[in-house]
């Protein structure tokens, strides 16, 4: 089985220049490359040598990009997929799967439209790389960090309280938070 020291995450963005500066100013990162064209659209990868982010310009059908439409007909961008590296791919998607209730078929962990993909490889152990899960309020932070303690794993809180990180067994960082900052409209 081979190993692998990169690995990414891939996202849909509108303004995949502004998101990948934030990201570099934020984390110290670099922009790796001008990724390849998505349906005439602009990629960036934005990261460190062993971890990176491609950020895609968000597209419709027809090609026009999503910030020239109105809001309502844009849609939003949404997380697809991470690759998480692992010594043993398929123990560690179970876990996750055990943790957050998905399925898992071999090393691929996923749900309700979702992938954690569990690839051969070293563990991200160097911070900043971790991927994280948004909740809509502070009150399922607190569930999940009591969760995890429940579980005897290592609760980091930060923000205060707005976020927790943890690490998997293998050692890879993910944070669950609540940005009380976000705009949610009214249903």
């Amino acid at each position: 089985m081979s190993t692998t020291d990169r690995e990414h995450t891939s996202i849909t963005v509108s303004d995949p220049e502004r998101a990948a500066k934030t990201l570099c100013e934020l984390f110290g990162w670099r922009v790796c490359s001008d990724g390849p064209k998505v349906k005439d659209g602009q990629s960036i990868c934005v990261g460190t040598e062993k971890t990176w982010i491609t950020l895609s310009a968000a597209m419709t059908d027809d090609h026009v990009p999503a910030e020239k439409q109105t809001l309502a007909s844009s849609g939003a961008f949404a997380l697809n997929h991470v690759g998480i590296p692992a010594r043993c791919p398929e123990t560690l998607a179970a876990w996750y799967g055990g943790h957050f209730k998905l399925m898992v078929e071999g090393a691929f962990a996923y749900g309700d439209g979702w992938l954690i993909a569990c690839e051969p490889g070293t563990p991200l152990t160097e911070m900043p790389a971790h991927f994280g899960f948004m909740l809509d309020n502070r009150a399922e932070v607190d569930r999940w960090k009591e969760h995890f303690e429940e579980q005897g794993i290592a609760v980091d809180v930060q923000r205060n309280g707005n976020a927790i990180f943890m690490t998997d067994p293998e050692g890879n960082s993910f944070e669950i938070f609540f940005d009380p900052t976000r705009f949610l409209a009214p249903t």
